[in-house]
């Protein structure tokens, strides 16, 4: 009994592991992001795929060579006639015509090793060279935008938390200023219905304020959790270095960036339709014919002999007619008419967003500017009606009043700060994000 009350007394006296919540800069986080995400491997993996059937077409010039080995155990009469001759060692008996339908079986070992060099492609290996080499370039444009979408979003999250973490704090000093009011002060019953209706008000702001902290809880957690499925080695429960959103967007998202003559998603277009003309391109140029040289030696051992043979020349190949190409030209011509669409869509998109955009974060700015300078004028009433409300020369329904006008101020702030992270993104988002490193 006495060992059991020491060990438990022990392990009462232990100190207790604290696991300290990892603190997390942008620079970090986007630097474990950009090597993590899936979505940014995945792009990168297709972008070297790409590279790599690009090098493979430049060596379209390099002559083909090819090996070929059978070992074969026949009764099959002509086979056995010709691998004889092969091997060079026919004889007179092998012409009676009972050797010739009955010559019983045999075992014998062909090879040959052959080589084609394409003297003339009608331009199909250049063509098709370059058409691999355009989709190579596309490929890494889609990998920079890959990246850079993910670099805005990890951005933009980021810049979320820091908002609904700030915003809260200030909710949770106006919580605090509505308790001390209520535990301070006996500010009505129900036969004074004035002071009466004030403590009902200032209660129901204290409802409404844990209402709007919750909310805002759940938004900085959402935004955390969106950041850590980005990369396995950011913990959930990481936090931030409270710093103002605005400052934090313009180091991460910078008007020069958005304001960059470059856009990926017009560039990417660009080089969609290069592709396109380079498959008209590849299509037109396998219908021409094909010249080459060729050679091959072989070699047949059996039983008798071994022999070996060799023959060399010119081959010409030109497919004259397969149904199959039957409408491709047609095909690539239309695909080329799409691609040359969705870049004047883009441009059009590109052009048409960056105005509104633009419109739409001066507004916000100027108006985050009005609402800050009216939060410090708030706080300061906010003080003036505390101190009258204690003095008495103001009632309860009077301060909850002016507390509910400070809460929705707030409110409106943090609707403006919401608005200015989607602007900033949707602009970003326009833009070229090539170096995508805060």
């Amino acid at each position: 009994m006495k060992t059991i009350q020491l060990l438990v007394l022990a392990s009462a006296l232990l100190p207790v592991p604290v696991f300290a919540t990892e603190r997390l800069e942008f620079s970090e986080i986007w630097k474990r992001v950009k090597v993590e995400s899936p979505e940014v491997r995945a792009s990168d993996a297709e972008w070297r795929a790409s590279e790599s059937a690009a090098s493979r077409s430049s060596r379209h010039w390099i002559p083909n060579l090819s090996l070929t080995g059978r070992g074969i155990h026949t009764n099959d009469p002509a086979q056995i006639f010709f691998s004889r001759l092969g091997q060079r060692a026919l004889e007179t008996t092998d012409f009676a015509p009972s050797a010739l339908n009955q010559p019983g079986s045999a075992n014998f070992l062909s090879t040959s090793l052959g080589m084609q060099w394409s003297l003339f492609e009608g331009g199909a290996g250049v063509a098709h060279r370059n058409l691999q080499h355009s989709m190579a370039d596309m490929m890494e444009l889609t990998k920079d935008r890959t990246e850079w979408e993910t670099y805005v979003d990890a951005a933009s999250s980021y810049a979320t938390i820091l908002h609904a973490q700030s915003t809260r704090q200030v909710v949770m000093g106006l919580e605090s200023q509505v308790r001390q009011v209520l535990a301070k002060y006996s500010v009505g019953s129900k036969s004074n219905p004035v002071g009466y209706s004030g403590l009902l008000g200032l209660k129901s702001l204290l409802n409404r304020a844990q209402a709007v902290s919750e909310q805002l809880w759940v938004e900085g957690e959402g935004a955390r959790s969106r950041i850590s499925s980005l990369a396995s080695s950011i913990p959930p429960e990481f936090e931030v270095r409270p710093e103002p959103v605005a400052v934090f967007l313009a180091v991460a998202l910078p008007e020069e960036r958005l304001n960059s003559t470059e856009s990926l998603p017009v560039t990417i277009a660009e080089k969609r339709l290069e592709v396109s003309r380079a498959a008209i391109g590849l299509d037109r140029a396998r219908a021409l014919p094909q010249i080459g040289v060729f050679g091959e030696g072989g070699m047949v051992s059996g039983a008798r002999n071994t022999g070996a043979a060799y023959a060399g020349g010119l081959y010409l190949r030109w497919n004259l007619f397969d149904p199959r190409d039957l409408g491709s030209l047609a095909e690539k011509k239309l695909e080329q008419d799409a691609a040359q669409a969705r870049l004047e869509g883009a441009r059009a998109s590109l052009q048409s967003g960056r105005e509104a955009g633009f419109r739409s974060l001066n507004a916000i700015q100027n108006n985050e500017k009005r609402l800050n300078e009216s939060l410090v004028l708030m706080s300061e009433q906010v003080e003036v009606a505390s101190r009258l409300f204690q003095s008495g020369s103001i009632g309860a329904l009077q301060l909850a009043e002016i507390y509910n006008r400070r809460l929705d101020l707030i409110l409106n702030h943090q609707e403006i700060q919401r608005q200015h992270i989607q602007a900033r993104a949707a602009l970003a988002r326009l833009a070229s994000g090539k170096e995508a490193n805060p």
